[in-house]
């Protein structure tokens, strides 16, 4: 396989649960945790301050975490632990619906109430950016004819060095958009998977 393919943490509960222990532990270790702070430890930090400040609590969430997600999702390499931990902790703070949020700042984003891959793709990459230099937004459109007419979508992602980490659902990909498209789009799918 060109890709290793790790869902850390996943929400879809009916399809994705693994065990109903992974999912007391996502429960407990990342649904919800990022809110929080905003208005706890994070809480009059200046502007300036707060991403320095997110970036401690993160790591002391992380060193909390990672030997558990070690243990549970050993599939994930190493190097992609922390990854996993990020895009779980975006995973756990969005509550998905559709809106239009205007924000100036990732504490007024991490502050709303519904979002969808936009918004998480933008918290997503400030988040990671604090990790990882050099991450940027992917916006993908999905357009092809079905049997039952023309099927249009986008949907937003974060490229984070070699991979692509989808916070919205929960998943990392290993490799690039370019390695990705260079996939027969019928075959893209089962590839991944």
């Amino acid at each position: 396989r060109a890709f290793v393919v790790a869902n850390p943490l996943e929400q879809n509960e009916a399809i994705w649960e693994r065990s109903s222990h992974g999912m007391q532990h996502f429960r407990r270790a990342y649904r919800g945790r990022l809110r929080p702070w905003i208005d706890g430890p994070l809480h009059g930090t200046s502007d300036a301050a707060f991403p320095a400040a997110l970036r401690r609590l993160i790591l002391d969430s992380f060193a909390q975490e990672r030997t558990r997600l070690a243990a549970d999702f050993p599939e994930i390499p190493e190097r992609l632990l922390l990854l996993a931990h990020l895009s779980s902790l975006l995973h756990g703070w969005a509550q998905f619906g559709t809106q239009t949020a205007t924000f100036g700042s990732l504490r007024e984003l991490l502050k709303l109430e519904l979002v969808d891959c936009n918004e998480i793709s933008a918290a997503g990459s400030a988040i990671i950016e604090l990790f990882y230099p050099g991450v940027e937004i992917l916006n993908l459109t999905v357009n092809y004819q079905t049997p039952l007419g023309r099927f249009f979508a986008k949907h937003s992602v974060v490229q984070a060095g070699d991979v692509i980490v989808d916070p919205t659902i929960n998943l990392l990909i290993e490799g690039n958009v370019r390695q990705i498209l260079a996939i027969p789009s019928h075959d893209r799918f089962s590839t991944l998977l």
